[in-house]
């Protein structure tokens, strides 16, 4: 009897061996994963179809003045979102802007009403106004709407 009770210790050992390896796989997996979810959820402010993009908010008038003038680069996953207290007619230029940008405007529903893709720092002092009251405008690195098949009417989430 003594001896199946080493031969059985002996086998035992190796199993434990692997279920713990295992276990601990998971544990490390479940850990990546929602790393990896909070981090997409704190630094995703706008989620579209094939990107996540981190915002910054330009609330106060100072800020939609400068907007992202003034500025040597954008992020290819960062932009701005310009917020009005009440909804009205927005317009847009690219003065002191130094990269292409798209402008996507957004009523109060958060439903897109209007796209300009790809606008050149040398169309200033040309303006891009909505057509309908708007109560957001996000500016995106020039080909985003385009890579995220953006369109009117679209419903966003930010």
């Amino acid at each position: 009897m003594p001896k199946a009770n080493v031969a059985n210790a002996t086998v035992s050992a190796p199993k434990q061996t692997y279920l713990l390896a295992i276990l601990f796989g998971l544990a490390a997996a479940v850990t990546i994963i929602g790393l990896f979810y909070w981090q997409q959820q704190n630094g995703c402010k706008l989620k579209l179809s094939r990107s996540c993009y981190s915002l910054e908010y330009a609330t106060t008038v100072d800020q939609h003045t400068t907007g992202l003038g003034n500025r040597s680069t954008l992020a290819n996953d960062h932009g701005m979102i310009f917020i009005f207290d009440q909804p009205q007619k927005a317009c847009f230029w690219m003065k002191n802007t130094k990269f292409s940008l798209d402008i996507i405007w957004v009523n109060q529903t958060k439903q897109v009403t209007k796209i300009e893709k790809n606008l050149s720092p040398t169309s200033y002092p040309q303006a891009y106004c909505s057509d309908n009251d708007t109560s957001y405008v996000i500016e995106l690195s020039a080909g985003s709407a385009d890579a995220n098949s953006l369109s009117v009417s679209q419903q966003l989430k930010f």
